[in-house]
Order: C-alpha cells, then sequence, then structure tokens
C-alpha cells in the first residue's frame, strides 16, 4: 500500500518543511481495511477501530514535529498512543499528493475547468514530475467578481477571501492546493491574472495592519519578536525570529534595545551577544558590517546595555573560549543569554533547528515594540504554542493595563 501511494506521488515530491509518509506502523504488517481522512484525530482513530480498519491514509500529517513525550496530554499525543496499541498504521500523503502530476492542485485546475494545465515551481522524481503549484487558462477570459462566483460555485463555499479586485479580464490562473504564499512571486512570473491558494499564511500584512492600528513604541522605529528556549544549560532569548527579514544597522540597535528590555520583563539580566559569521570585524563586509556598526552605536549611546560583537555562535556561548581568544571583550567573564541575529534566515533556522532536534522548550514568537500587547502564531503552531503565546498576551495585557492606570 505504503509502495503503490509513493509510486504516484514519491516523499521527495514533498516541501521541506513537510512530514509526510509513514507515521506510526510496520511496512509488513497485512492490511485488513483502510480508513481515508483530512486529519488524524483520536476520534478518526476510534472509528478505525469501530470499522475493523487497521490503516489510516490522511491528507494532513499526525506529526509534524517530534514528540518529546507521550503523555495523552494533548489529542495528538492520545491518537498516537490509541493507534499504537490497536496496531493500526497512518500514512500521510500531504505536500506530495498536493505536487504530484494528476495530484490534488491537478484536480483543482480540472474542477475549476483550467486548460492547458502546466506545473510551475517544478521538480521531478524519477519519472514522476511535479510542482509546488500549476497554472492553466480558462476557456474564456471572465472579470474578477464573476471569477470569484465561479469558483464558490465549483467548491460549494459561501465566502472566499481575496484582495482588491482587479479592473481586468481572468484567463491565465495559478493555484496551490495548500498554503501558496511562497508561490506568489512565481505565479506573477508565469503571467497570472489570478492565484488561488487554500491558505495564505505570509505574516507581512498581520505585520502592516500591527504597525498602522497599534503602532510601534516611541523611541523606536521598528518591532520585532524573541524566542524563548529553556535548555539543559539554562535559558537563553533569541530576537528576531519572525518580522525583519535583512536588518540594516538602525534595525540592529531598536532589535537589540528591544531585546535588552524584555529580557528584564522576564526577570533574567540580558548578557547578548550579536552573533554573525565574522569576529569583530574581522570581515568588512555586507552582513557582518551593520553588526559591527550596530555594536558601536550600542556601546556609545546605551552605555547601560551589556552587549559585544559581532562575534560567531561558539564565542557567544562558550566564555572561556571567547575569553581566551579575544580578551578586549566587553564580556568577560559573563554568559550570554541573548542572542541578537544578523538576519530572519539565520535567527530562523536556529530556533527550527534546536526545536526539531528536541534541545530546547520553546516559548514565542514573542512580540517586543509595538504600543499594546499582540502576538502572531504561524499557521502550523501547536497547542501547546498557541496556550504558551495567550498566556504570555493575558499577562501583558495585565501589565499594560496596570502601567497606564497609574499615568
Amino acid at each position: 500500500m505504503l509502495s503503490a501511494l509513493e509510486q504516484f506521488a514519491p516523499l521527495p515530491l514533498q516541501e521541506d518543511w513537510d512530514n509526510a509518509g509513514l507515521q506510526i506502523g510496520l511496512t509488513e504488517a497485512e492490511v485488513s481495511g483502510a480508513l481515508l481522512c483530512l486529519d488524524v484525530t483520536e476520534a478518526v482513530v476510534t472509528e478505525s477501530v469501530d470499522r475493523q480498519c487497521n490503516l489510516i491514509v490522511s491528507h494532513h500529517p499526525l506529526l509534524f514535529r517530534g514528540l518529546k513525550r507521550i503523555s495523552g496530554s494533548s489529542d495528538v499525543e492520545r491518537a498516537v498512543m490509541k493507534a499504537i496499541s490497536h496496531g493500526i498504521a497512518i500514512i500521510s500523503m500531504h505536500t506530495n499528493m498536493d505536487n504530484a502530476w494528476g495530484g490534488v492542485n491537478c484536480k483543482i485546475a480540472e474542477k475549476i475547468g483550467l486548460q492547458q494545465v502546466q506545473l510551475f515551481a517544478c521538480k521531478q522524481v524519477g519519472n514522476v514530475q511535479g510542482g509546488s503549484g500549476v497554472t492553466g487558462l480558462l476557456p474564456q477570459p471572465m472579470d474578477a467578481e464573476a471569477f470569484i462566483a465561479h469558483v464558490k460555485r465549483i467548491f460549494a463555499v459561501e465566502c472566499a477571501q481575496c484582495n482588491e479586485l482587479l479592473k481586468r479580464p481572468i484567463q491565465r490562473v495559478a493555484l496551490c492546493g495548500g498554503a501558496g504564499d511562497f508561490l506568489l512571486e512565481q505565479a506573477i512570473d508565469a503571467g497570472a491574472d489570478a492565484f488561488i491558494t487554500g491558505t495564505f499564511a505570509g505574516s507581512g500584512n498581520t505585520v502592516k495592519i500591527a504597525k498602522e492600528v497599534i503602532g510601534i513604541q516611541p523611541g523606536f522605529k521598528h518591532f520585532a519578536t524573541l524566542h524563548i528556549l529553556n535548555t539543559k544549560r539554562g535559558t537563553f532569548f533569541l530576537a528576531d525570529t519572525s518580522i525583519n527579514h535583512e536588518n540594516s544597522t538602525e534595525e540592529l540597535v531598536d532589535i537589540a534595545r528591544l531585546a535588552y528590555n524584555a529580557v528584564k520583563y522576564f526577570a533574567h539580566y540580558p548578557v547578548m551577544a550579536m552573533v554573525s559569521y565574522s569576529n569583530f570585524g574581522s570581515n568588512p563586509e555586507h552582513g557582518p558590517i551593520e553588526v559591527h556598526e550596530a555594536v558601536d552605536i550600542l556601546h556609545r549611546e546605551y552605555p547601560e546595555i551589556l552587549v559585544d560583537g559581532e562575534m560567531q555562535v561558539q564565542y557567544a556561548l562558550n566564555k572561556q573560549l571567547r575569553d581566551k581568544q579575544f580578551p578586549f571583550n566587553k564580556l568577560i567573564g559573563k554568559d550570554v543569554n541573548t542572542l541578537i541575529f544578523p538576519n530572519l534566515s539565520a535567527a530562523n533556522t536556529v530556533f527550527q533547528m534546536l526545536l526539531e532536534m528536541g534541545a530546547a522548550e520553546i516559548v514565542g514568537p514573542i512580540q517586543i515594540g509595538l504600543n499594546k500587547p499582540i502576538h502572531f502564531t504561524s499557521i502550523d503552531a501547536s497547542v501547546r504554542d498557541i496556550v504558551n503565546l495567550t498566556t504570555m498576551a493575558v499577562i501583558d495585557a495585565n501589565v499594560y493595563e496596570k502601567v497606564n492606570l497609574k499615568k
């Protein structure tokens, strides 16, 4: 069964972040019956037991991230426990099924009535073609309102979220059955007049609205997010992990100042390292130079902040190595607990890697720098992540209310 599914939609066609394939079970087990579903829940596993099906084939993976414990405290843990105890195998065919030729994207295009369908953002595994999205032509051009009505009618939905409608005919359509925000530029490059996606997970609009409606704290021009990492070595704070992409010197200074205030808010004394692949000006080029300049400004204008850099991560986290190699550093004898990254790619990669390796319990992203408490969650946030951020928002709101009552 697994081989047949993967022959149609090989696992290498899945997106890098996905976790399709065999989730639970032994491949040599004989299949007595199969239950198909969108999401695997405890109720779905119970139904599979009742129907005497020992295989569940789902679209969305049950396990996106590694479980650090299986205690029955969440629906995912209970589903895993029940599936294992009843000998039920679980296979998920997610973005590999979306991306395969003839898969989800192609079937959506077929239902809409697109012609001359082509893959874009292409990839190929053996003889199987795939792509993260498809484009095609409507038989006749349609105006935007008529096209939206057409899509709603085809999929029997009462509403569809869209941007401001264009005043031109729509004929070439690009689509992605899942979260397709990462394909928007490629859809534009493909000449699409319209782009259909299941969900649009980009934070850009949310960030823009937050800045315009809530506003940034006085004395700052930027805001950021912070992740808290609880590890065997202690608690660490990472910024900016979600908002600012390629940071200028000015942005880095604001991020460092905001992180300094936030770490104090969490009852820790901030010892901060501005990290890069360079050490204290050893590579005077784009990237390290902005970090180096930010450190100079912080030393000159904010002497109360204990910070130094730029420095590589191993020097930031190993004070003996740092103090021996760079005895002039301003963090002599101090254990760094706050890391400021040069760009979003570096920060996001580090905390995601630690999360997947089970090396840390992570809380975040925690917004720092807006006038009021507001926090952002990702589309794949776990229940635990949402509960943690909700708790954080409530605490922030209470503190905000008390501070404003004193004014």
